[in-house]
């Protein structure tokens, strides 16, 4: 049995690595007119960002990435992105989306990141055009077909590529790869921006935004890597906060409890409560 498993795990990393090398040849078509990369600090993202600079010390080209600061970006996230940049060397700007300036954005409904998305990729294409590029990616996946991705519907409406979903890689296969290559964050949880923390139907603004990165960072400083704030209301439209981690992890932010509730009624929310269900993906909808 130890013998047909080993033989299994080496051709599933033949195929892994054959996916991989697949991936590397396709970014070297596309940065021959010019690659412009949507780069989040994400995992995905961040694979499709190495695996780019791999291809250019193969085929040359054009390629870069960009991220954009906006007040949904946590700032560890920022921090990240630039790690990722200096260790990959990948040419790189910053860019000023204005999705806060959308009130159909700041009505926060199904279709957020539809907008989110829009704006960002009206962004890339004005860079595109400025600077010569042809092709618009981001790391779209396999994975994520399962999901409700209105932010998927904004690139097919533009043409923005999705390389990694075209060779075919699922997120777990991309967190195997980052591990073999010894690169950062093969572990890091997904990380989505600040404003999927508010529930759907509450409207965002940049002071609540504000609120949820300043309520998380000092949960993250128990050591705490998997945490959300989800800001929701009651039926009177007051709001308060939910906390959602690891079952492992809730008696680290018990630990504090005193301190974080002293924060949260600072920001004049009623009180703040700890989800005992544990972390949820999609819990801002609940």
């Amino acid at each position: 049995m130890k013998n047909t498993n080993n033989v299994l795990g080496k051709k599933h990393d033949i195929v892994l690595k054959q996916k991989q090398d697949n991936l590397i040849s396709l970014l070297g078509k596309y940065m021959q007119e010019g690659l412009l990369i949507a780069f989040s600090g994400g995992v995905d993202s961040t694979f499709l960002v190495w695996a780019a600079m791999q291809a250019s010390k193969q085929y040359q080209g054009k390629v870069k990435s960009i991220t954009s600061a906006s007040a949904s970006l946590a700032k560890q996230e920022k921090i990240d992105v630039e790690n990722i940049i200096n260790l990959t060397k990948m040419p790189h700007s910053w860019i000023i989306s204005k999705e806060l300036d959308n009130s159909h954005y700041l009505q926060n409904d199904a279709n957020r990141c539809y907008h989110c998305k829009s704006e960002l990729f009206n962004k890339m294409e004005s860079l595109a055009k400025k600077e010569n590029f042809t092709y618009l990616a981001y790391g779209y996946t396999i994975s994520d077909e399962g999901d409700v991705r209105p932010g998927h519907n904004a690139a097919l409406q533009r043409g923005v590529i999705a390389p990694l979903h075209e060779c075919g890689f699922t997120k777990e296969e991309i967190r195997q790869c980052l591990l073999q290559e010894s690169l950062p964050f093969h572990d890091k949880p997904a990380t989505p921006c600040l404003s999927s923390r508010i529930m759907t139907g509450v409207a965002i603004d940049k002071e609540k935004l504000d609120h949820i990165n300043q309520i998380e960072l000092l949960i993250k400083q128990q050591g705490i890597n998997l945490v959300r704030a989800r800001l929701c209301a009651i039926q009177t439209g007051a709001l308060f906060v939910r906390i959602e981690t690891t079952v492992q992890d809730m008696p680290l932010v018990l630990q504090i409890q005193k301190q974080l509730s002293q924060l949260v009624q600072s920001f004049g929310y009623l009180w703040v409560t700890l989800d005992l269900q544990g972390y949820k993906q999609g819990g801002g909808n609940l």
